[in-house]
């Protein structure tokens, strides 16, 4: 794999990963183009619940023109209600935990529903249901469940390309803006220049492949001794404070 490292690297391994890097940055826009134009032909599905979770409404997009809308046409000319039986929250619209008071447990959650307590002794009910669900398996599969996964995975798609053009449009902004590819370059380079950060180091070109970055770090300092009075374990291969050396190196 290509640039196969992560936090442990030398100056010769992230300059070769930032010209690359850099040269990706000249089709950013074109992109941000194409994955606009396909999250428009997606189009969306869209609801807007109560503070009690309870759905008000469903928006779908236009059902002549988009995929998702009509996907929710089929889906209703079938049988199926959108507001009953295809309730779906953007990635935004996340379920999760109230929290309880003082004296009592957390129970409810965002979206109105109580948590499950364990053993629900439905088991006399349960039975019943699934006879009288045996016999249904295919209309179910077919007039509904086809048709929710196709909608569910095109909606998680379309917020898979929003969170790519956000990212998109993140890394191609200026170096005083916090994420931006120039302003993490212009950390990392800040970390090449710190002692007290051992696991990147400059090279000064001697180690291009990156052959030293896991050498062990030293455990101390032999740039200022004298090596007679180093022991043999001094001369290994190692990190120190000026980077990598080999063995024998001084």
């Amino acid at each position: 794999m290509a640039f196969d490292w992560r936090g442990t690297f030398n100056k010769s391994q992230f300059d070769r990963f930032a010209a690359f890097a850099r040269a990706q940055s000249d089709i950013i826009g074109l992109r941000i183009r194409h994955l606009t134009f396909e999250q428009q032909r997606l189009g969306s599905l869209t609801f807007t619940y109560d503070g009690g979770g309870t759905p008000l409404e469903a928006t779908p997009s236009d059902s002549k023109s988009t995929y998702i809308g009509k996907l929710v046409a089929a889906y209703e000319v079938l049988g199926g209600q959108v507001m009953n039986d295809l309730q779906v929250r953007a990635l935004g619209q996340a379920v999760y935990l109230l929290a309880g008071a003082e004296n009592a447990t957390p129970q409810l959650m965002s979206n109105g529903e109580v948590m499950s307590p364990k053993g629900l002794s439905d088991a006399s009910t349960t039975v019943l249901i699934q006879r009288a669900r045996e016999w249904l398996d295919g209309p179910l599969r077919y007039r509904r469940e086809y048709l929710e996964h196709k909608i569910r995975r095109a909606i998680d798609y379309s917020d898979q390309l929003q969170y790519e053009i956000d990212l998109l449009e993140q890394i191609s902004q200026n170096d005083e803006t916090e994420g931006s590819l120039e302003y993490i370059f212009s950390t990392i380079g800040d970390l090449f220049t710190d002692a007290e950060y051992r696991p990147i180091y400059d090279d000064k070109g001697k180690d291009k492949h990156g052959k030293l970055t896991y050498s062990p770090f030293a455990p101390y300092s032999t740039d200022d001794a004298d090596p007679a009075n180093l022991g043999q374990e001094a001369f290994g291969y190692r990190r120190d404070l000026t980077g990598a050396k080999s063995q024998g190196e001084t």
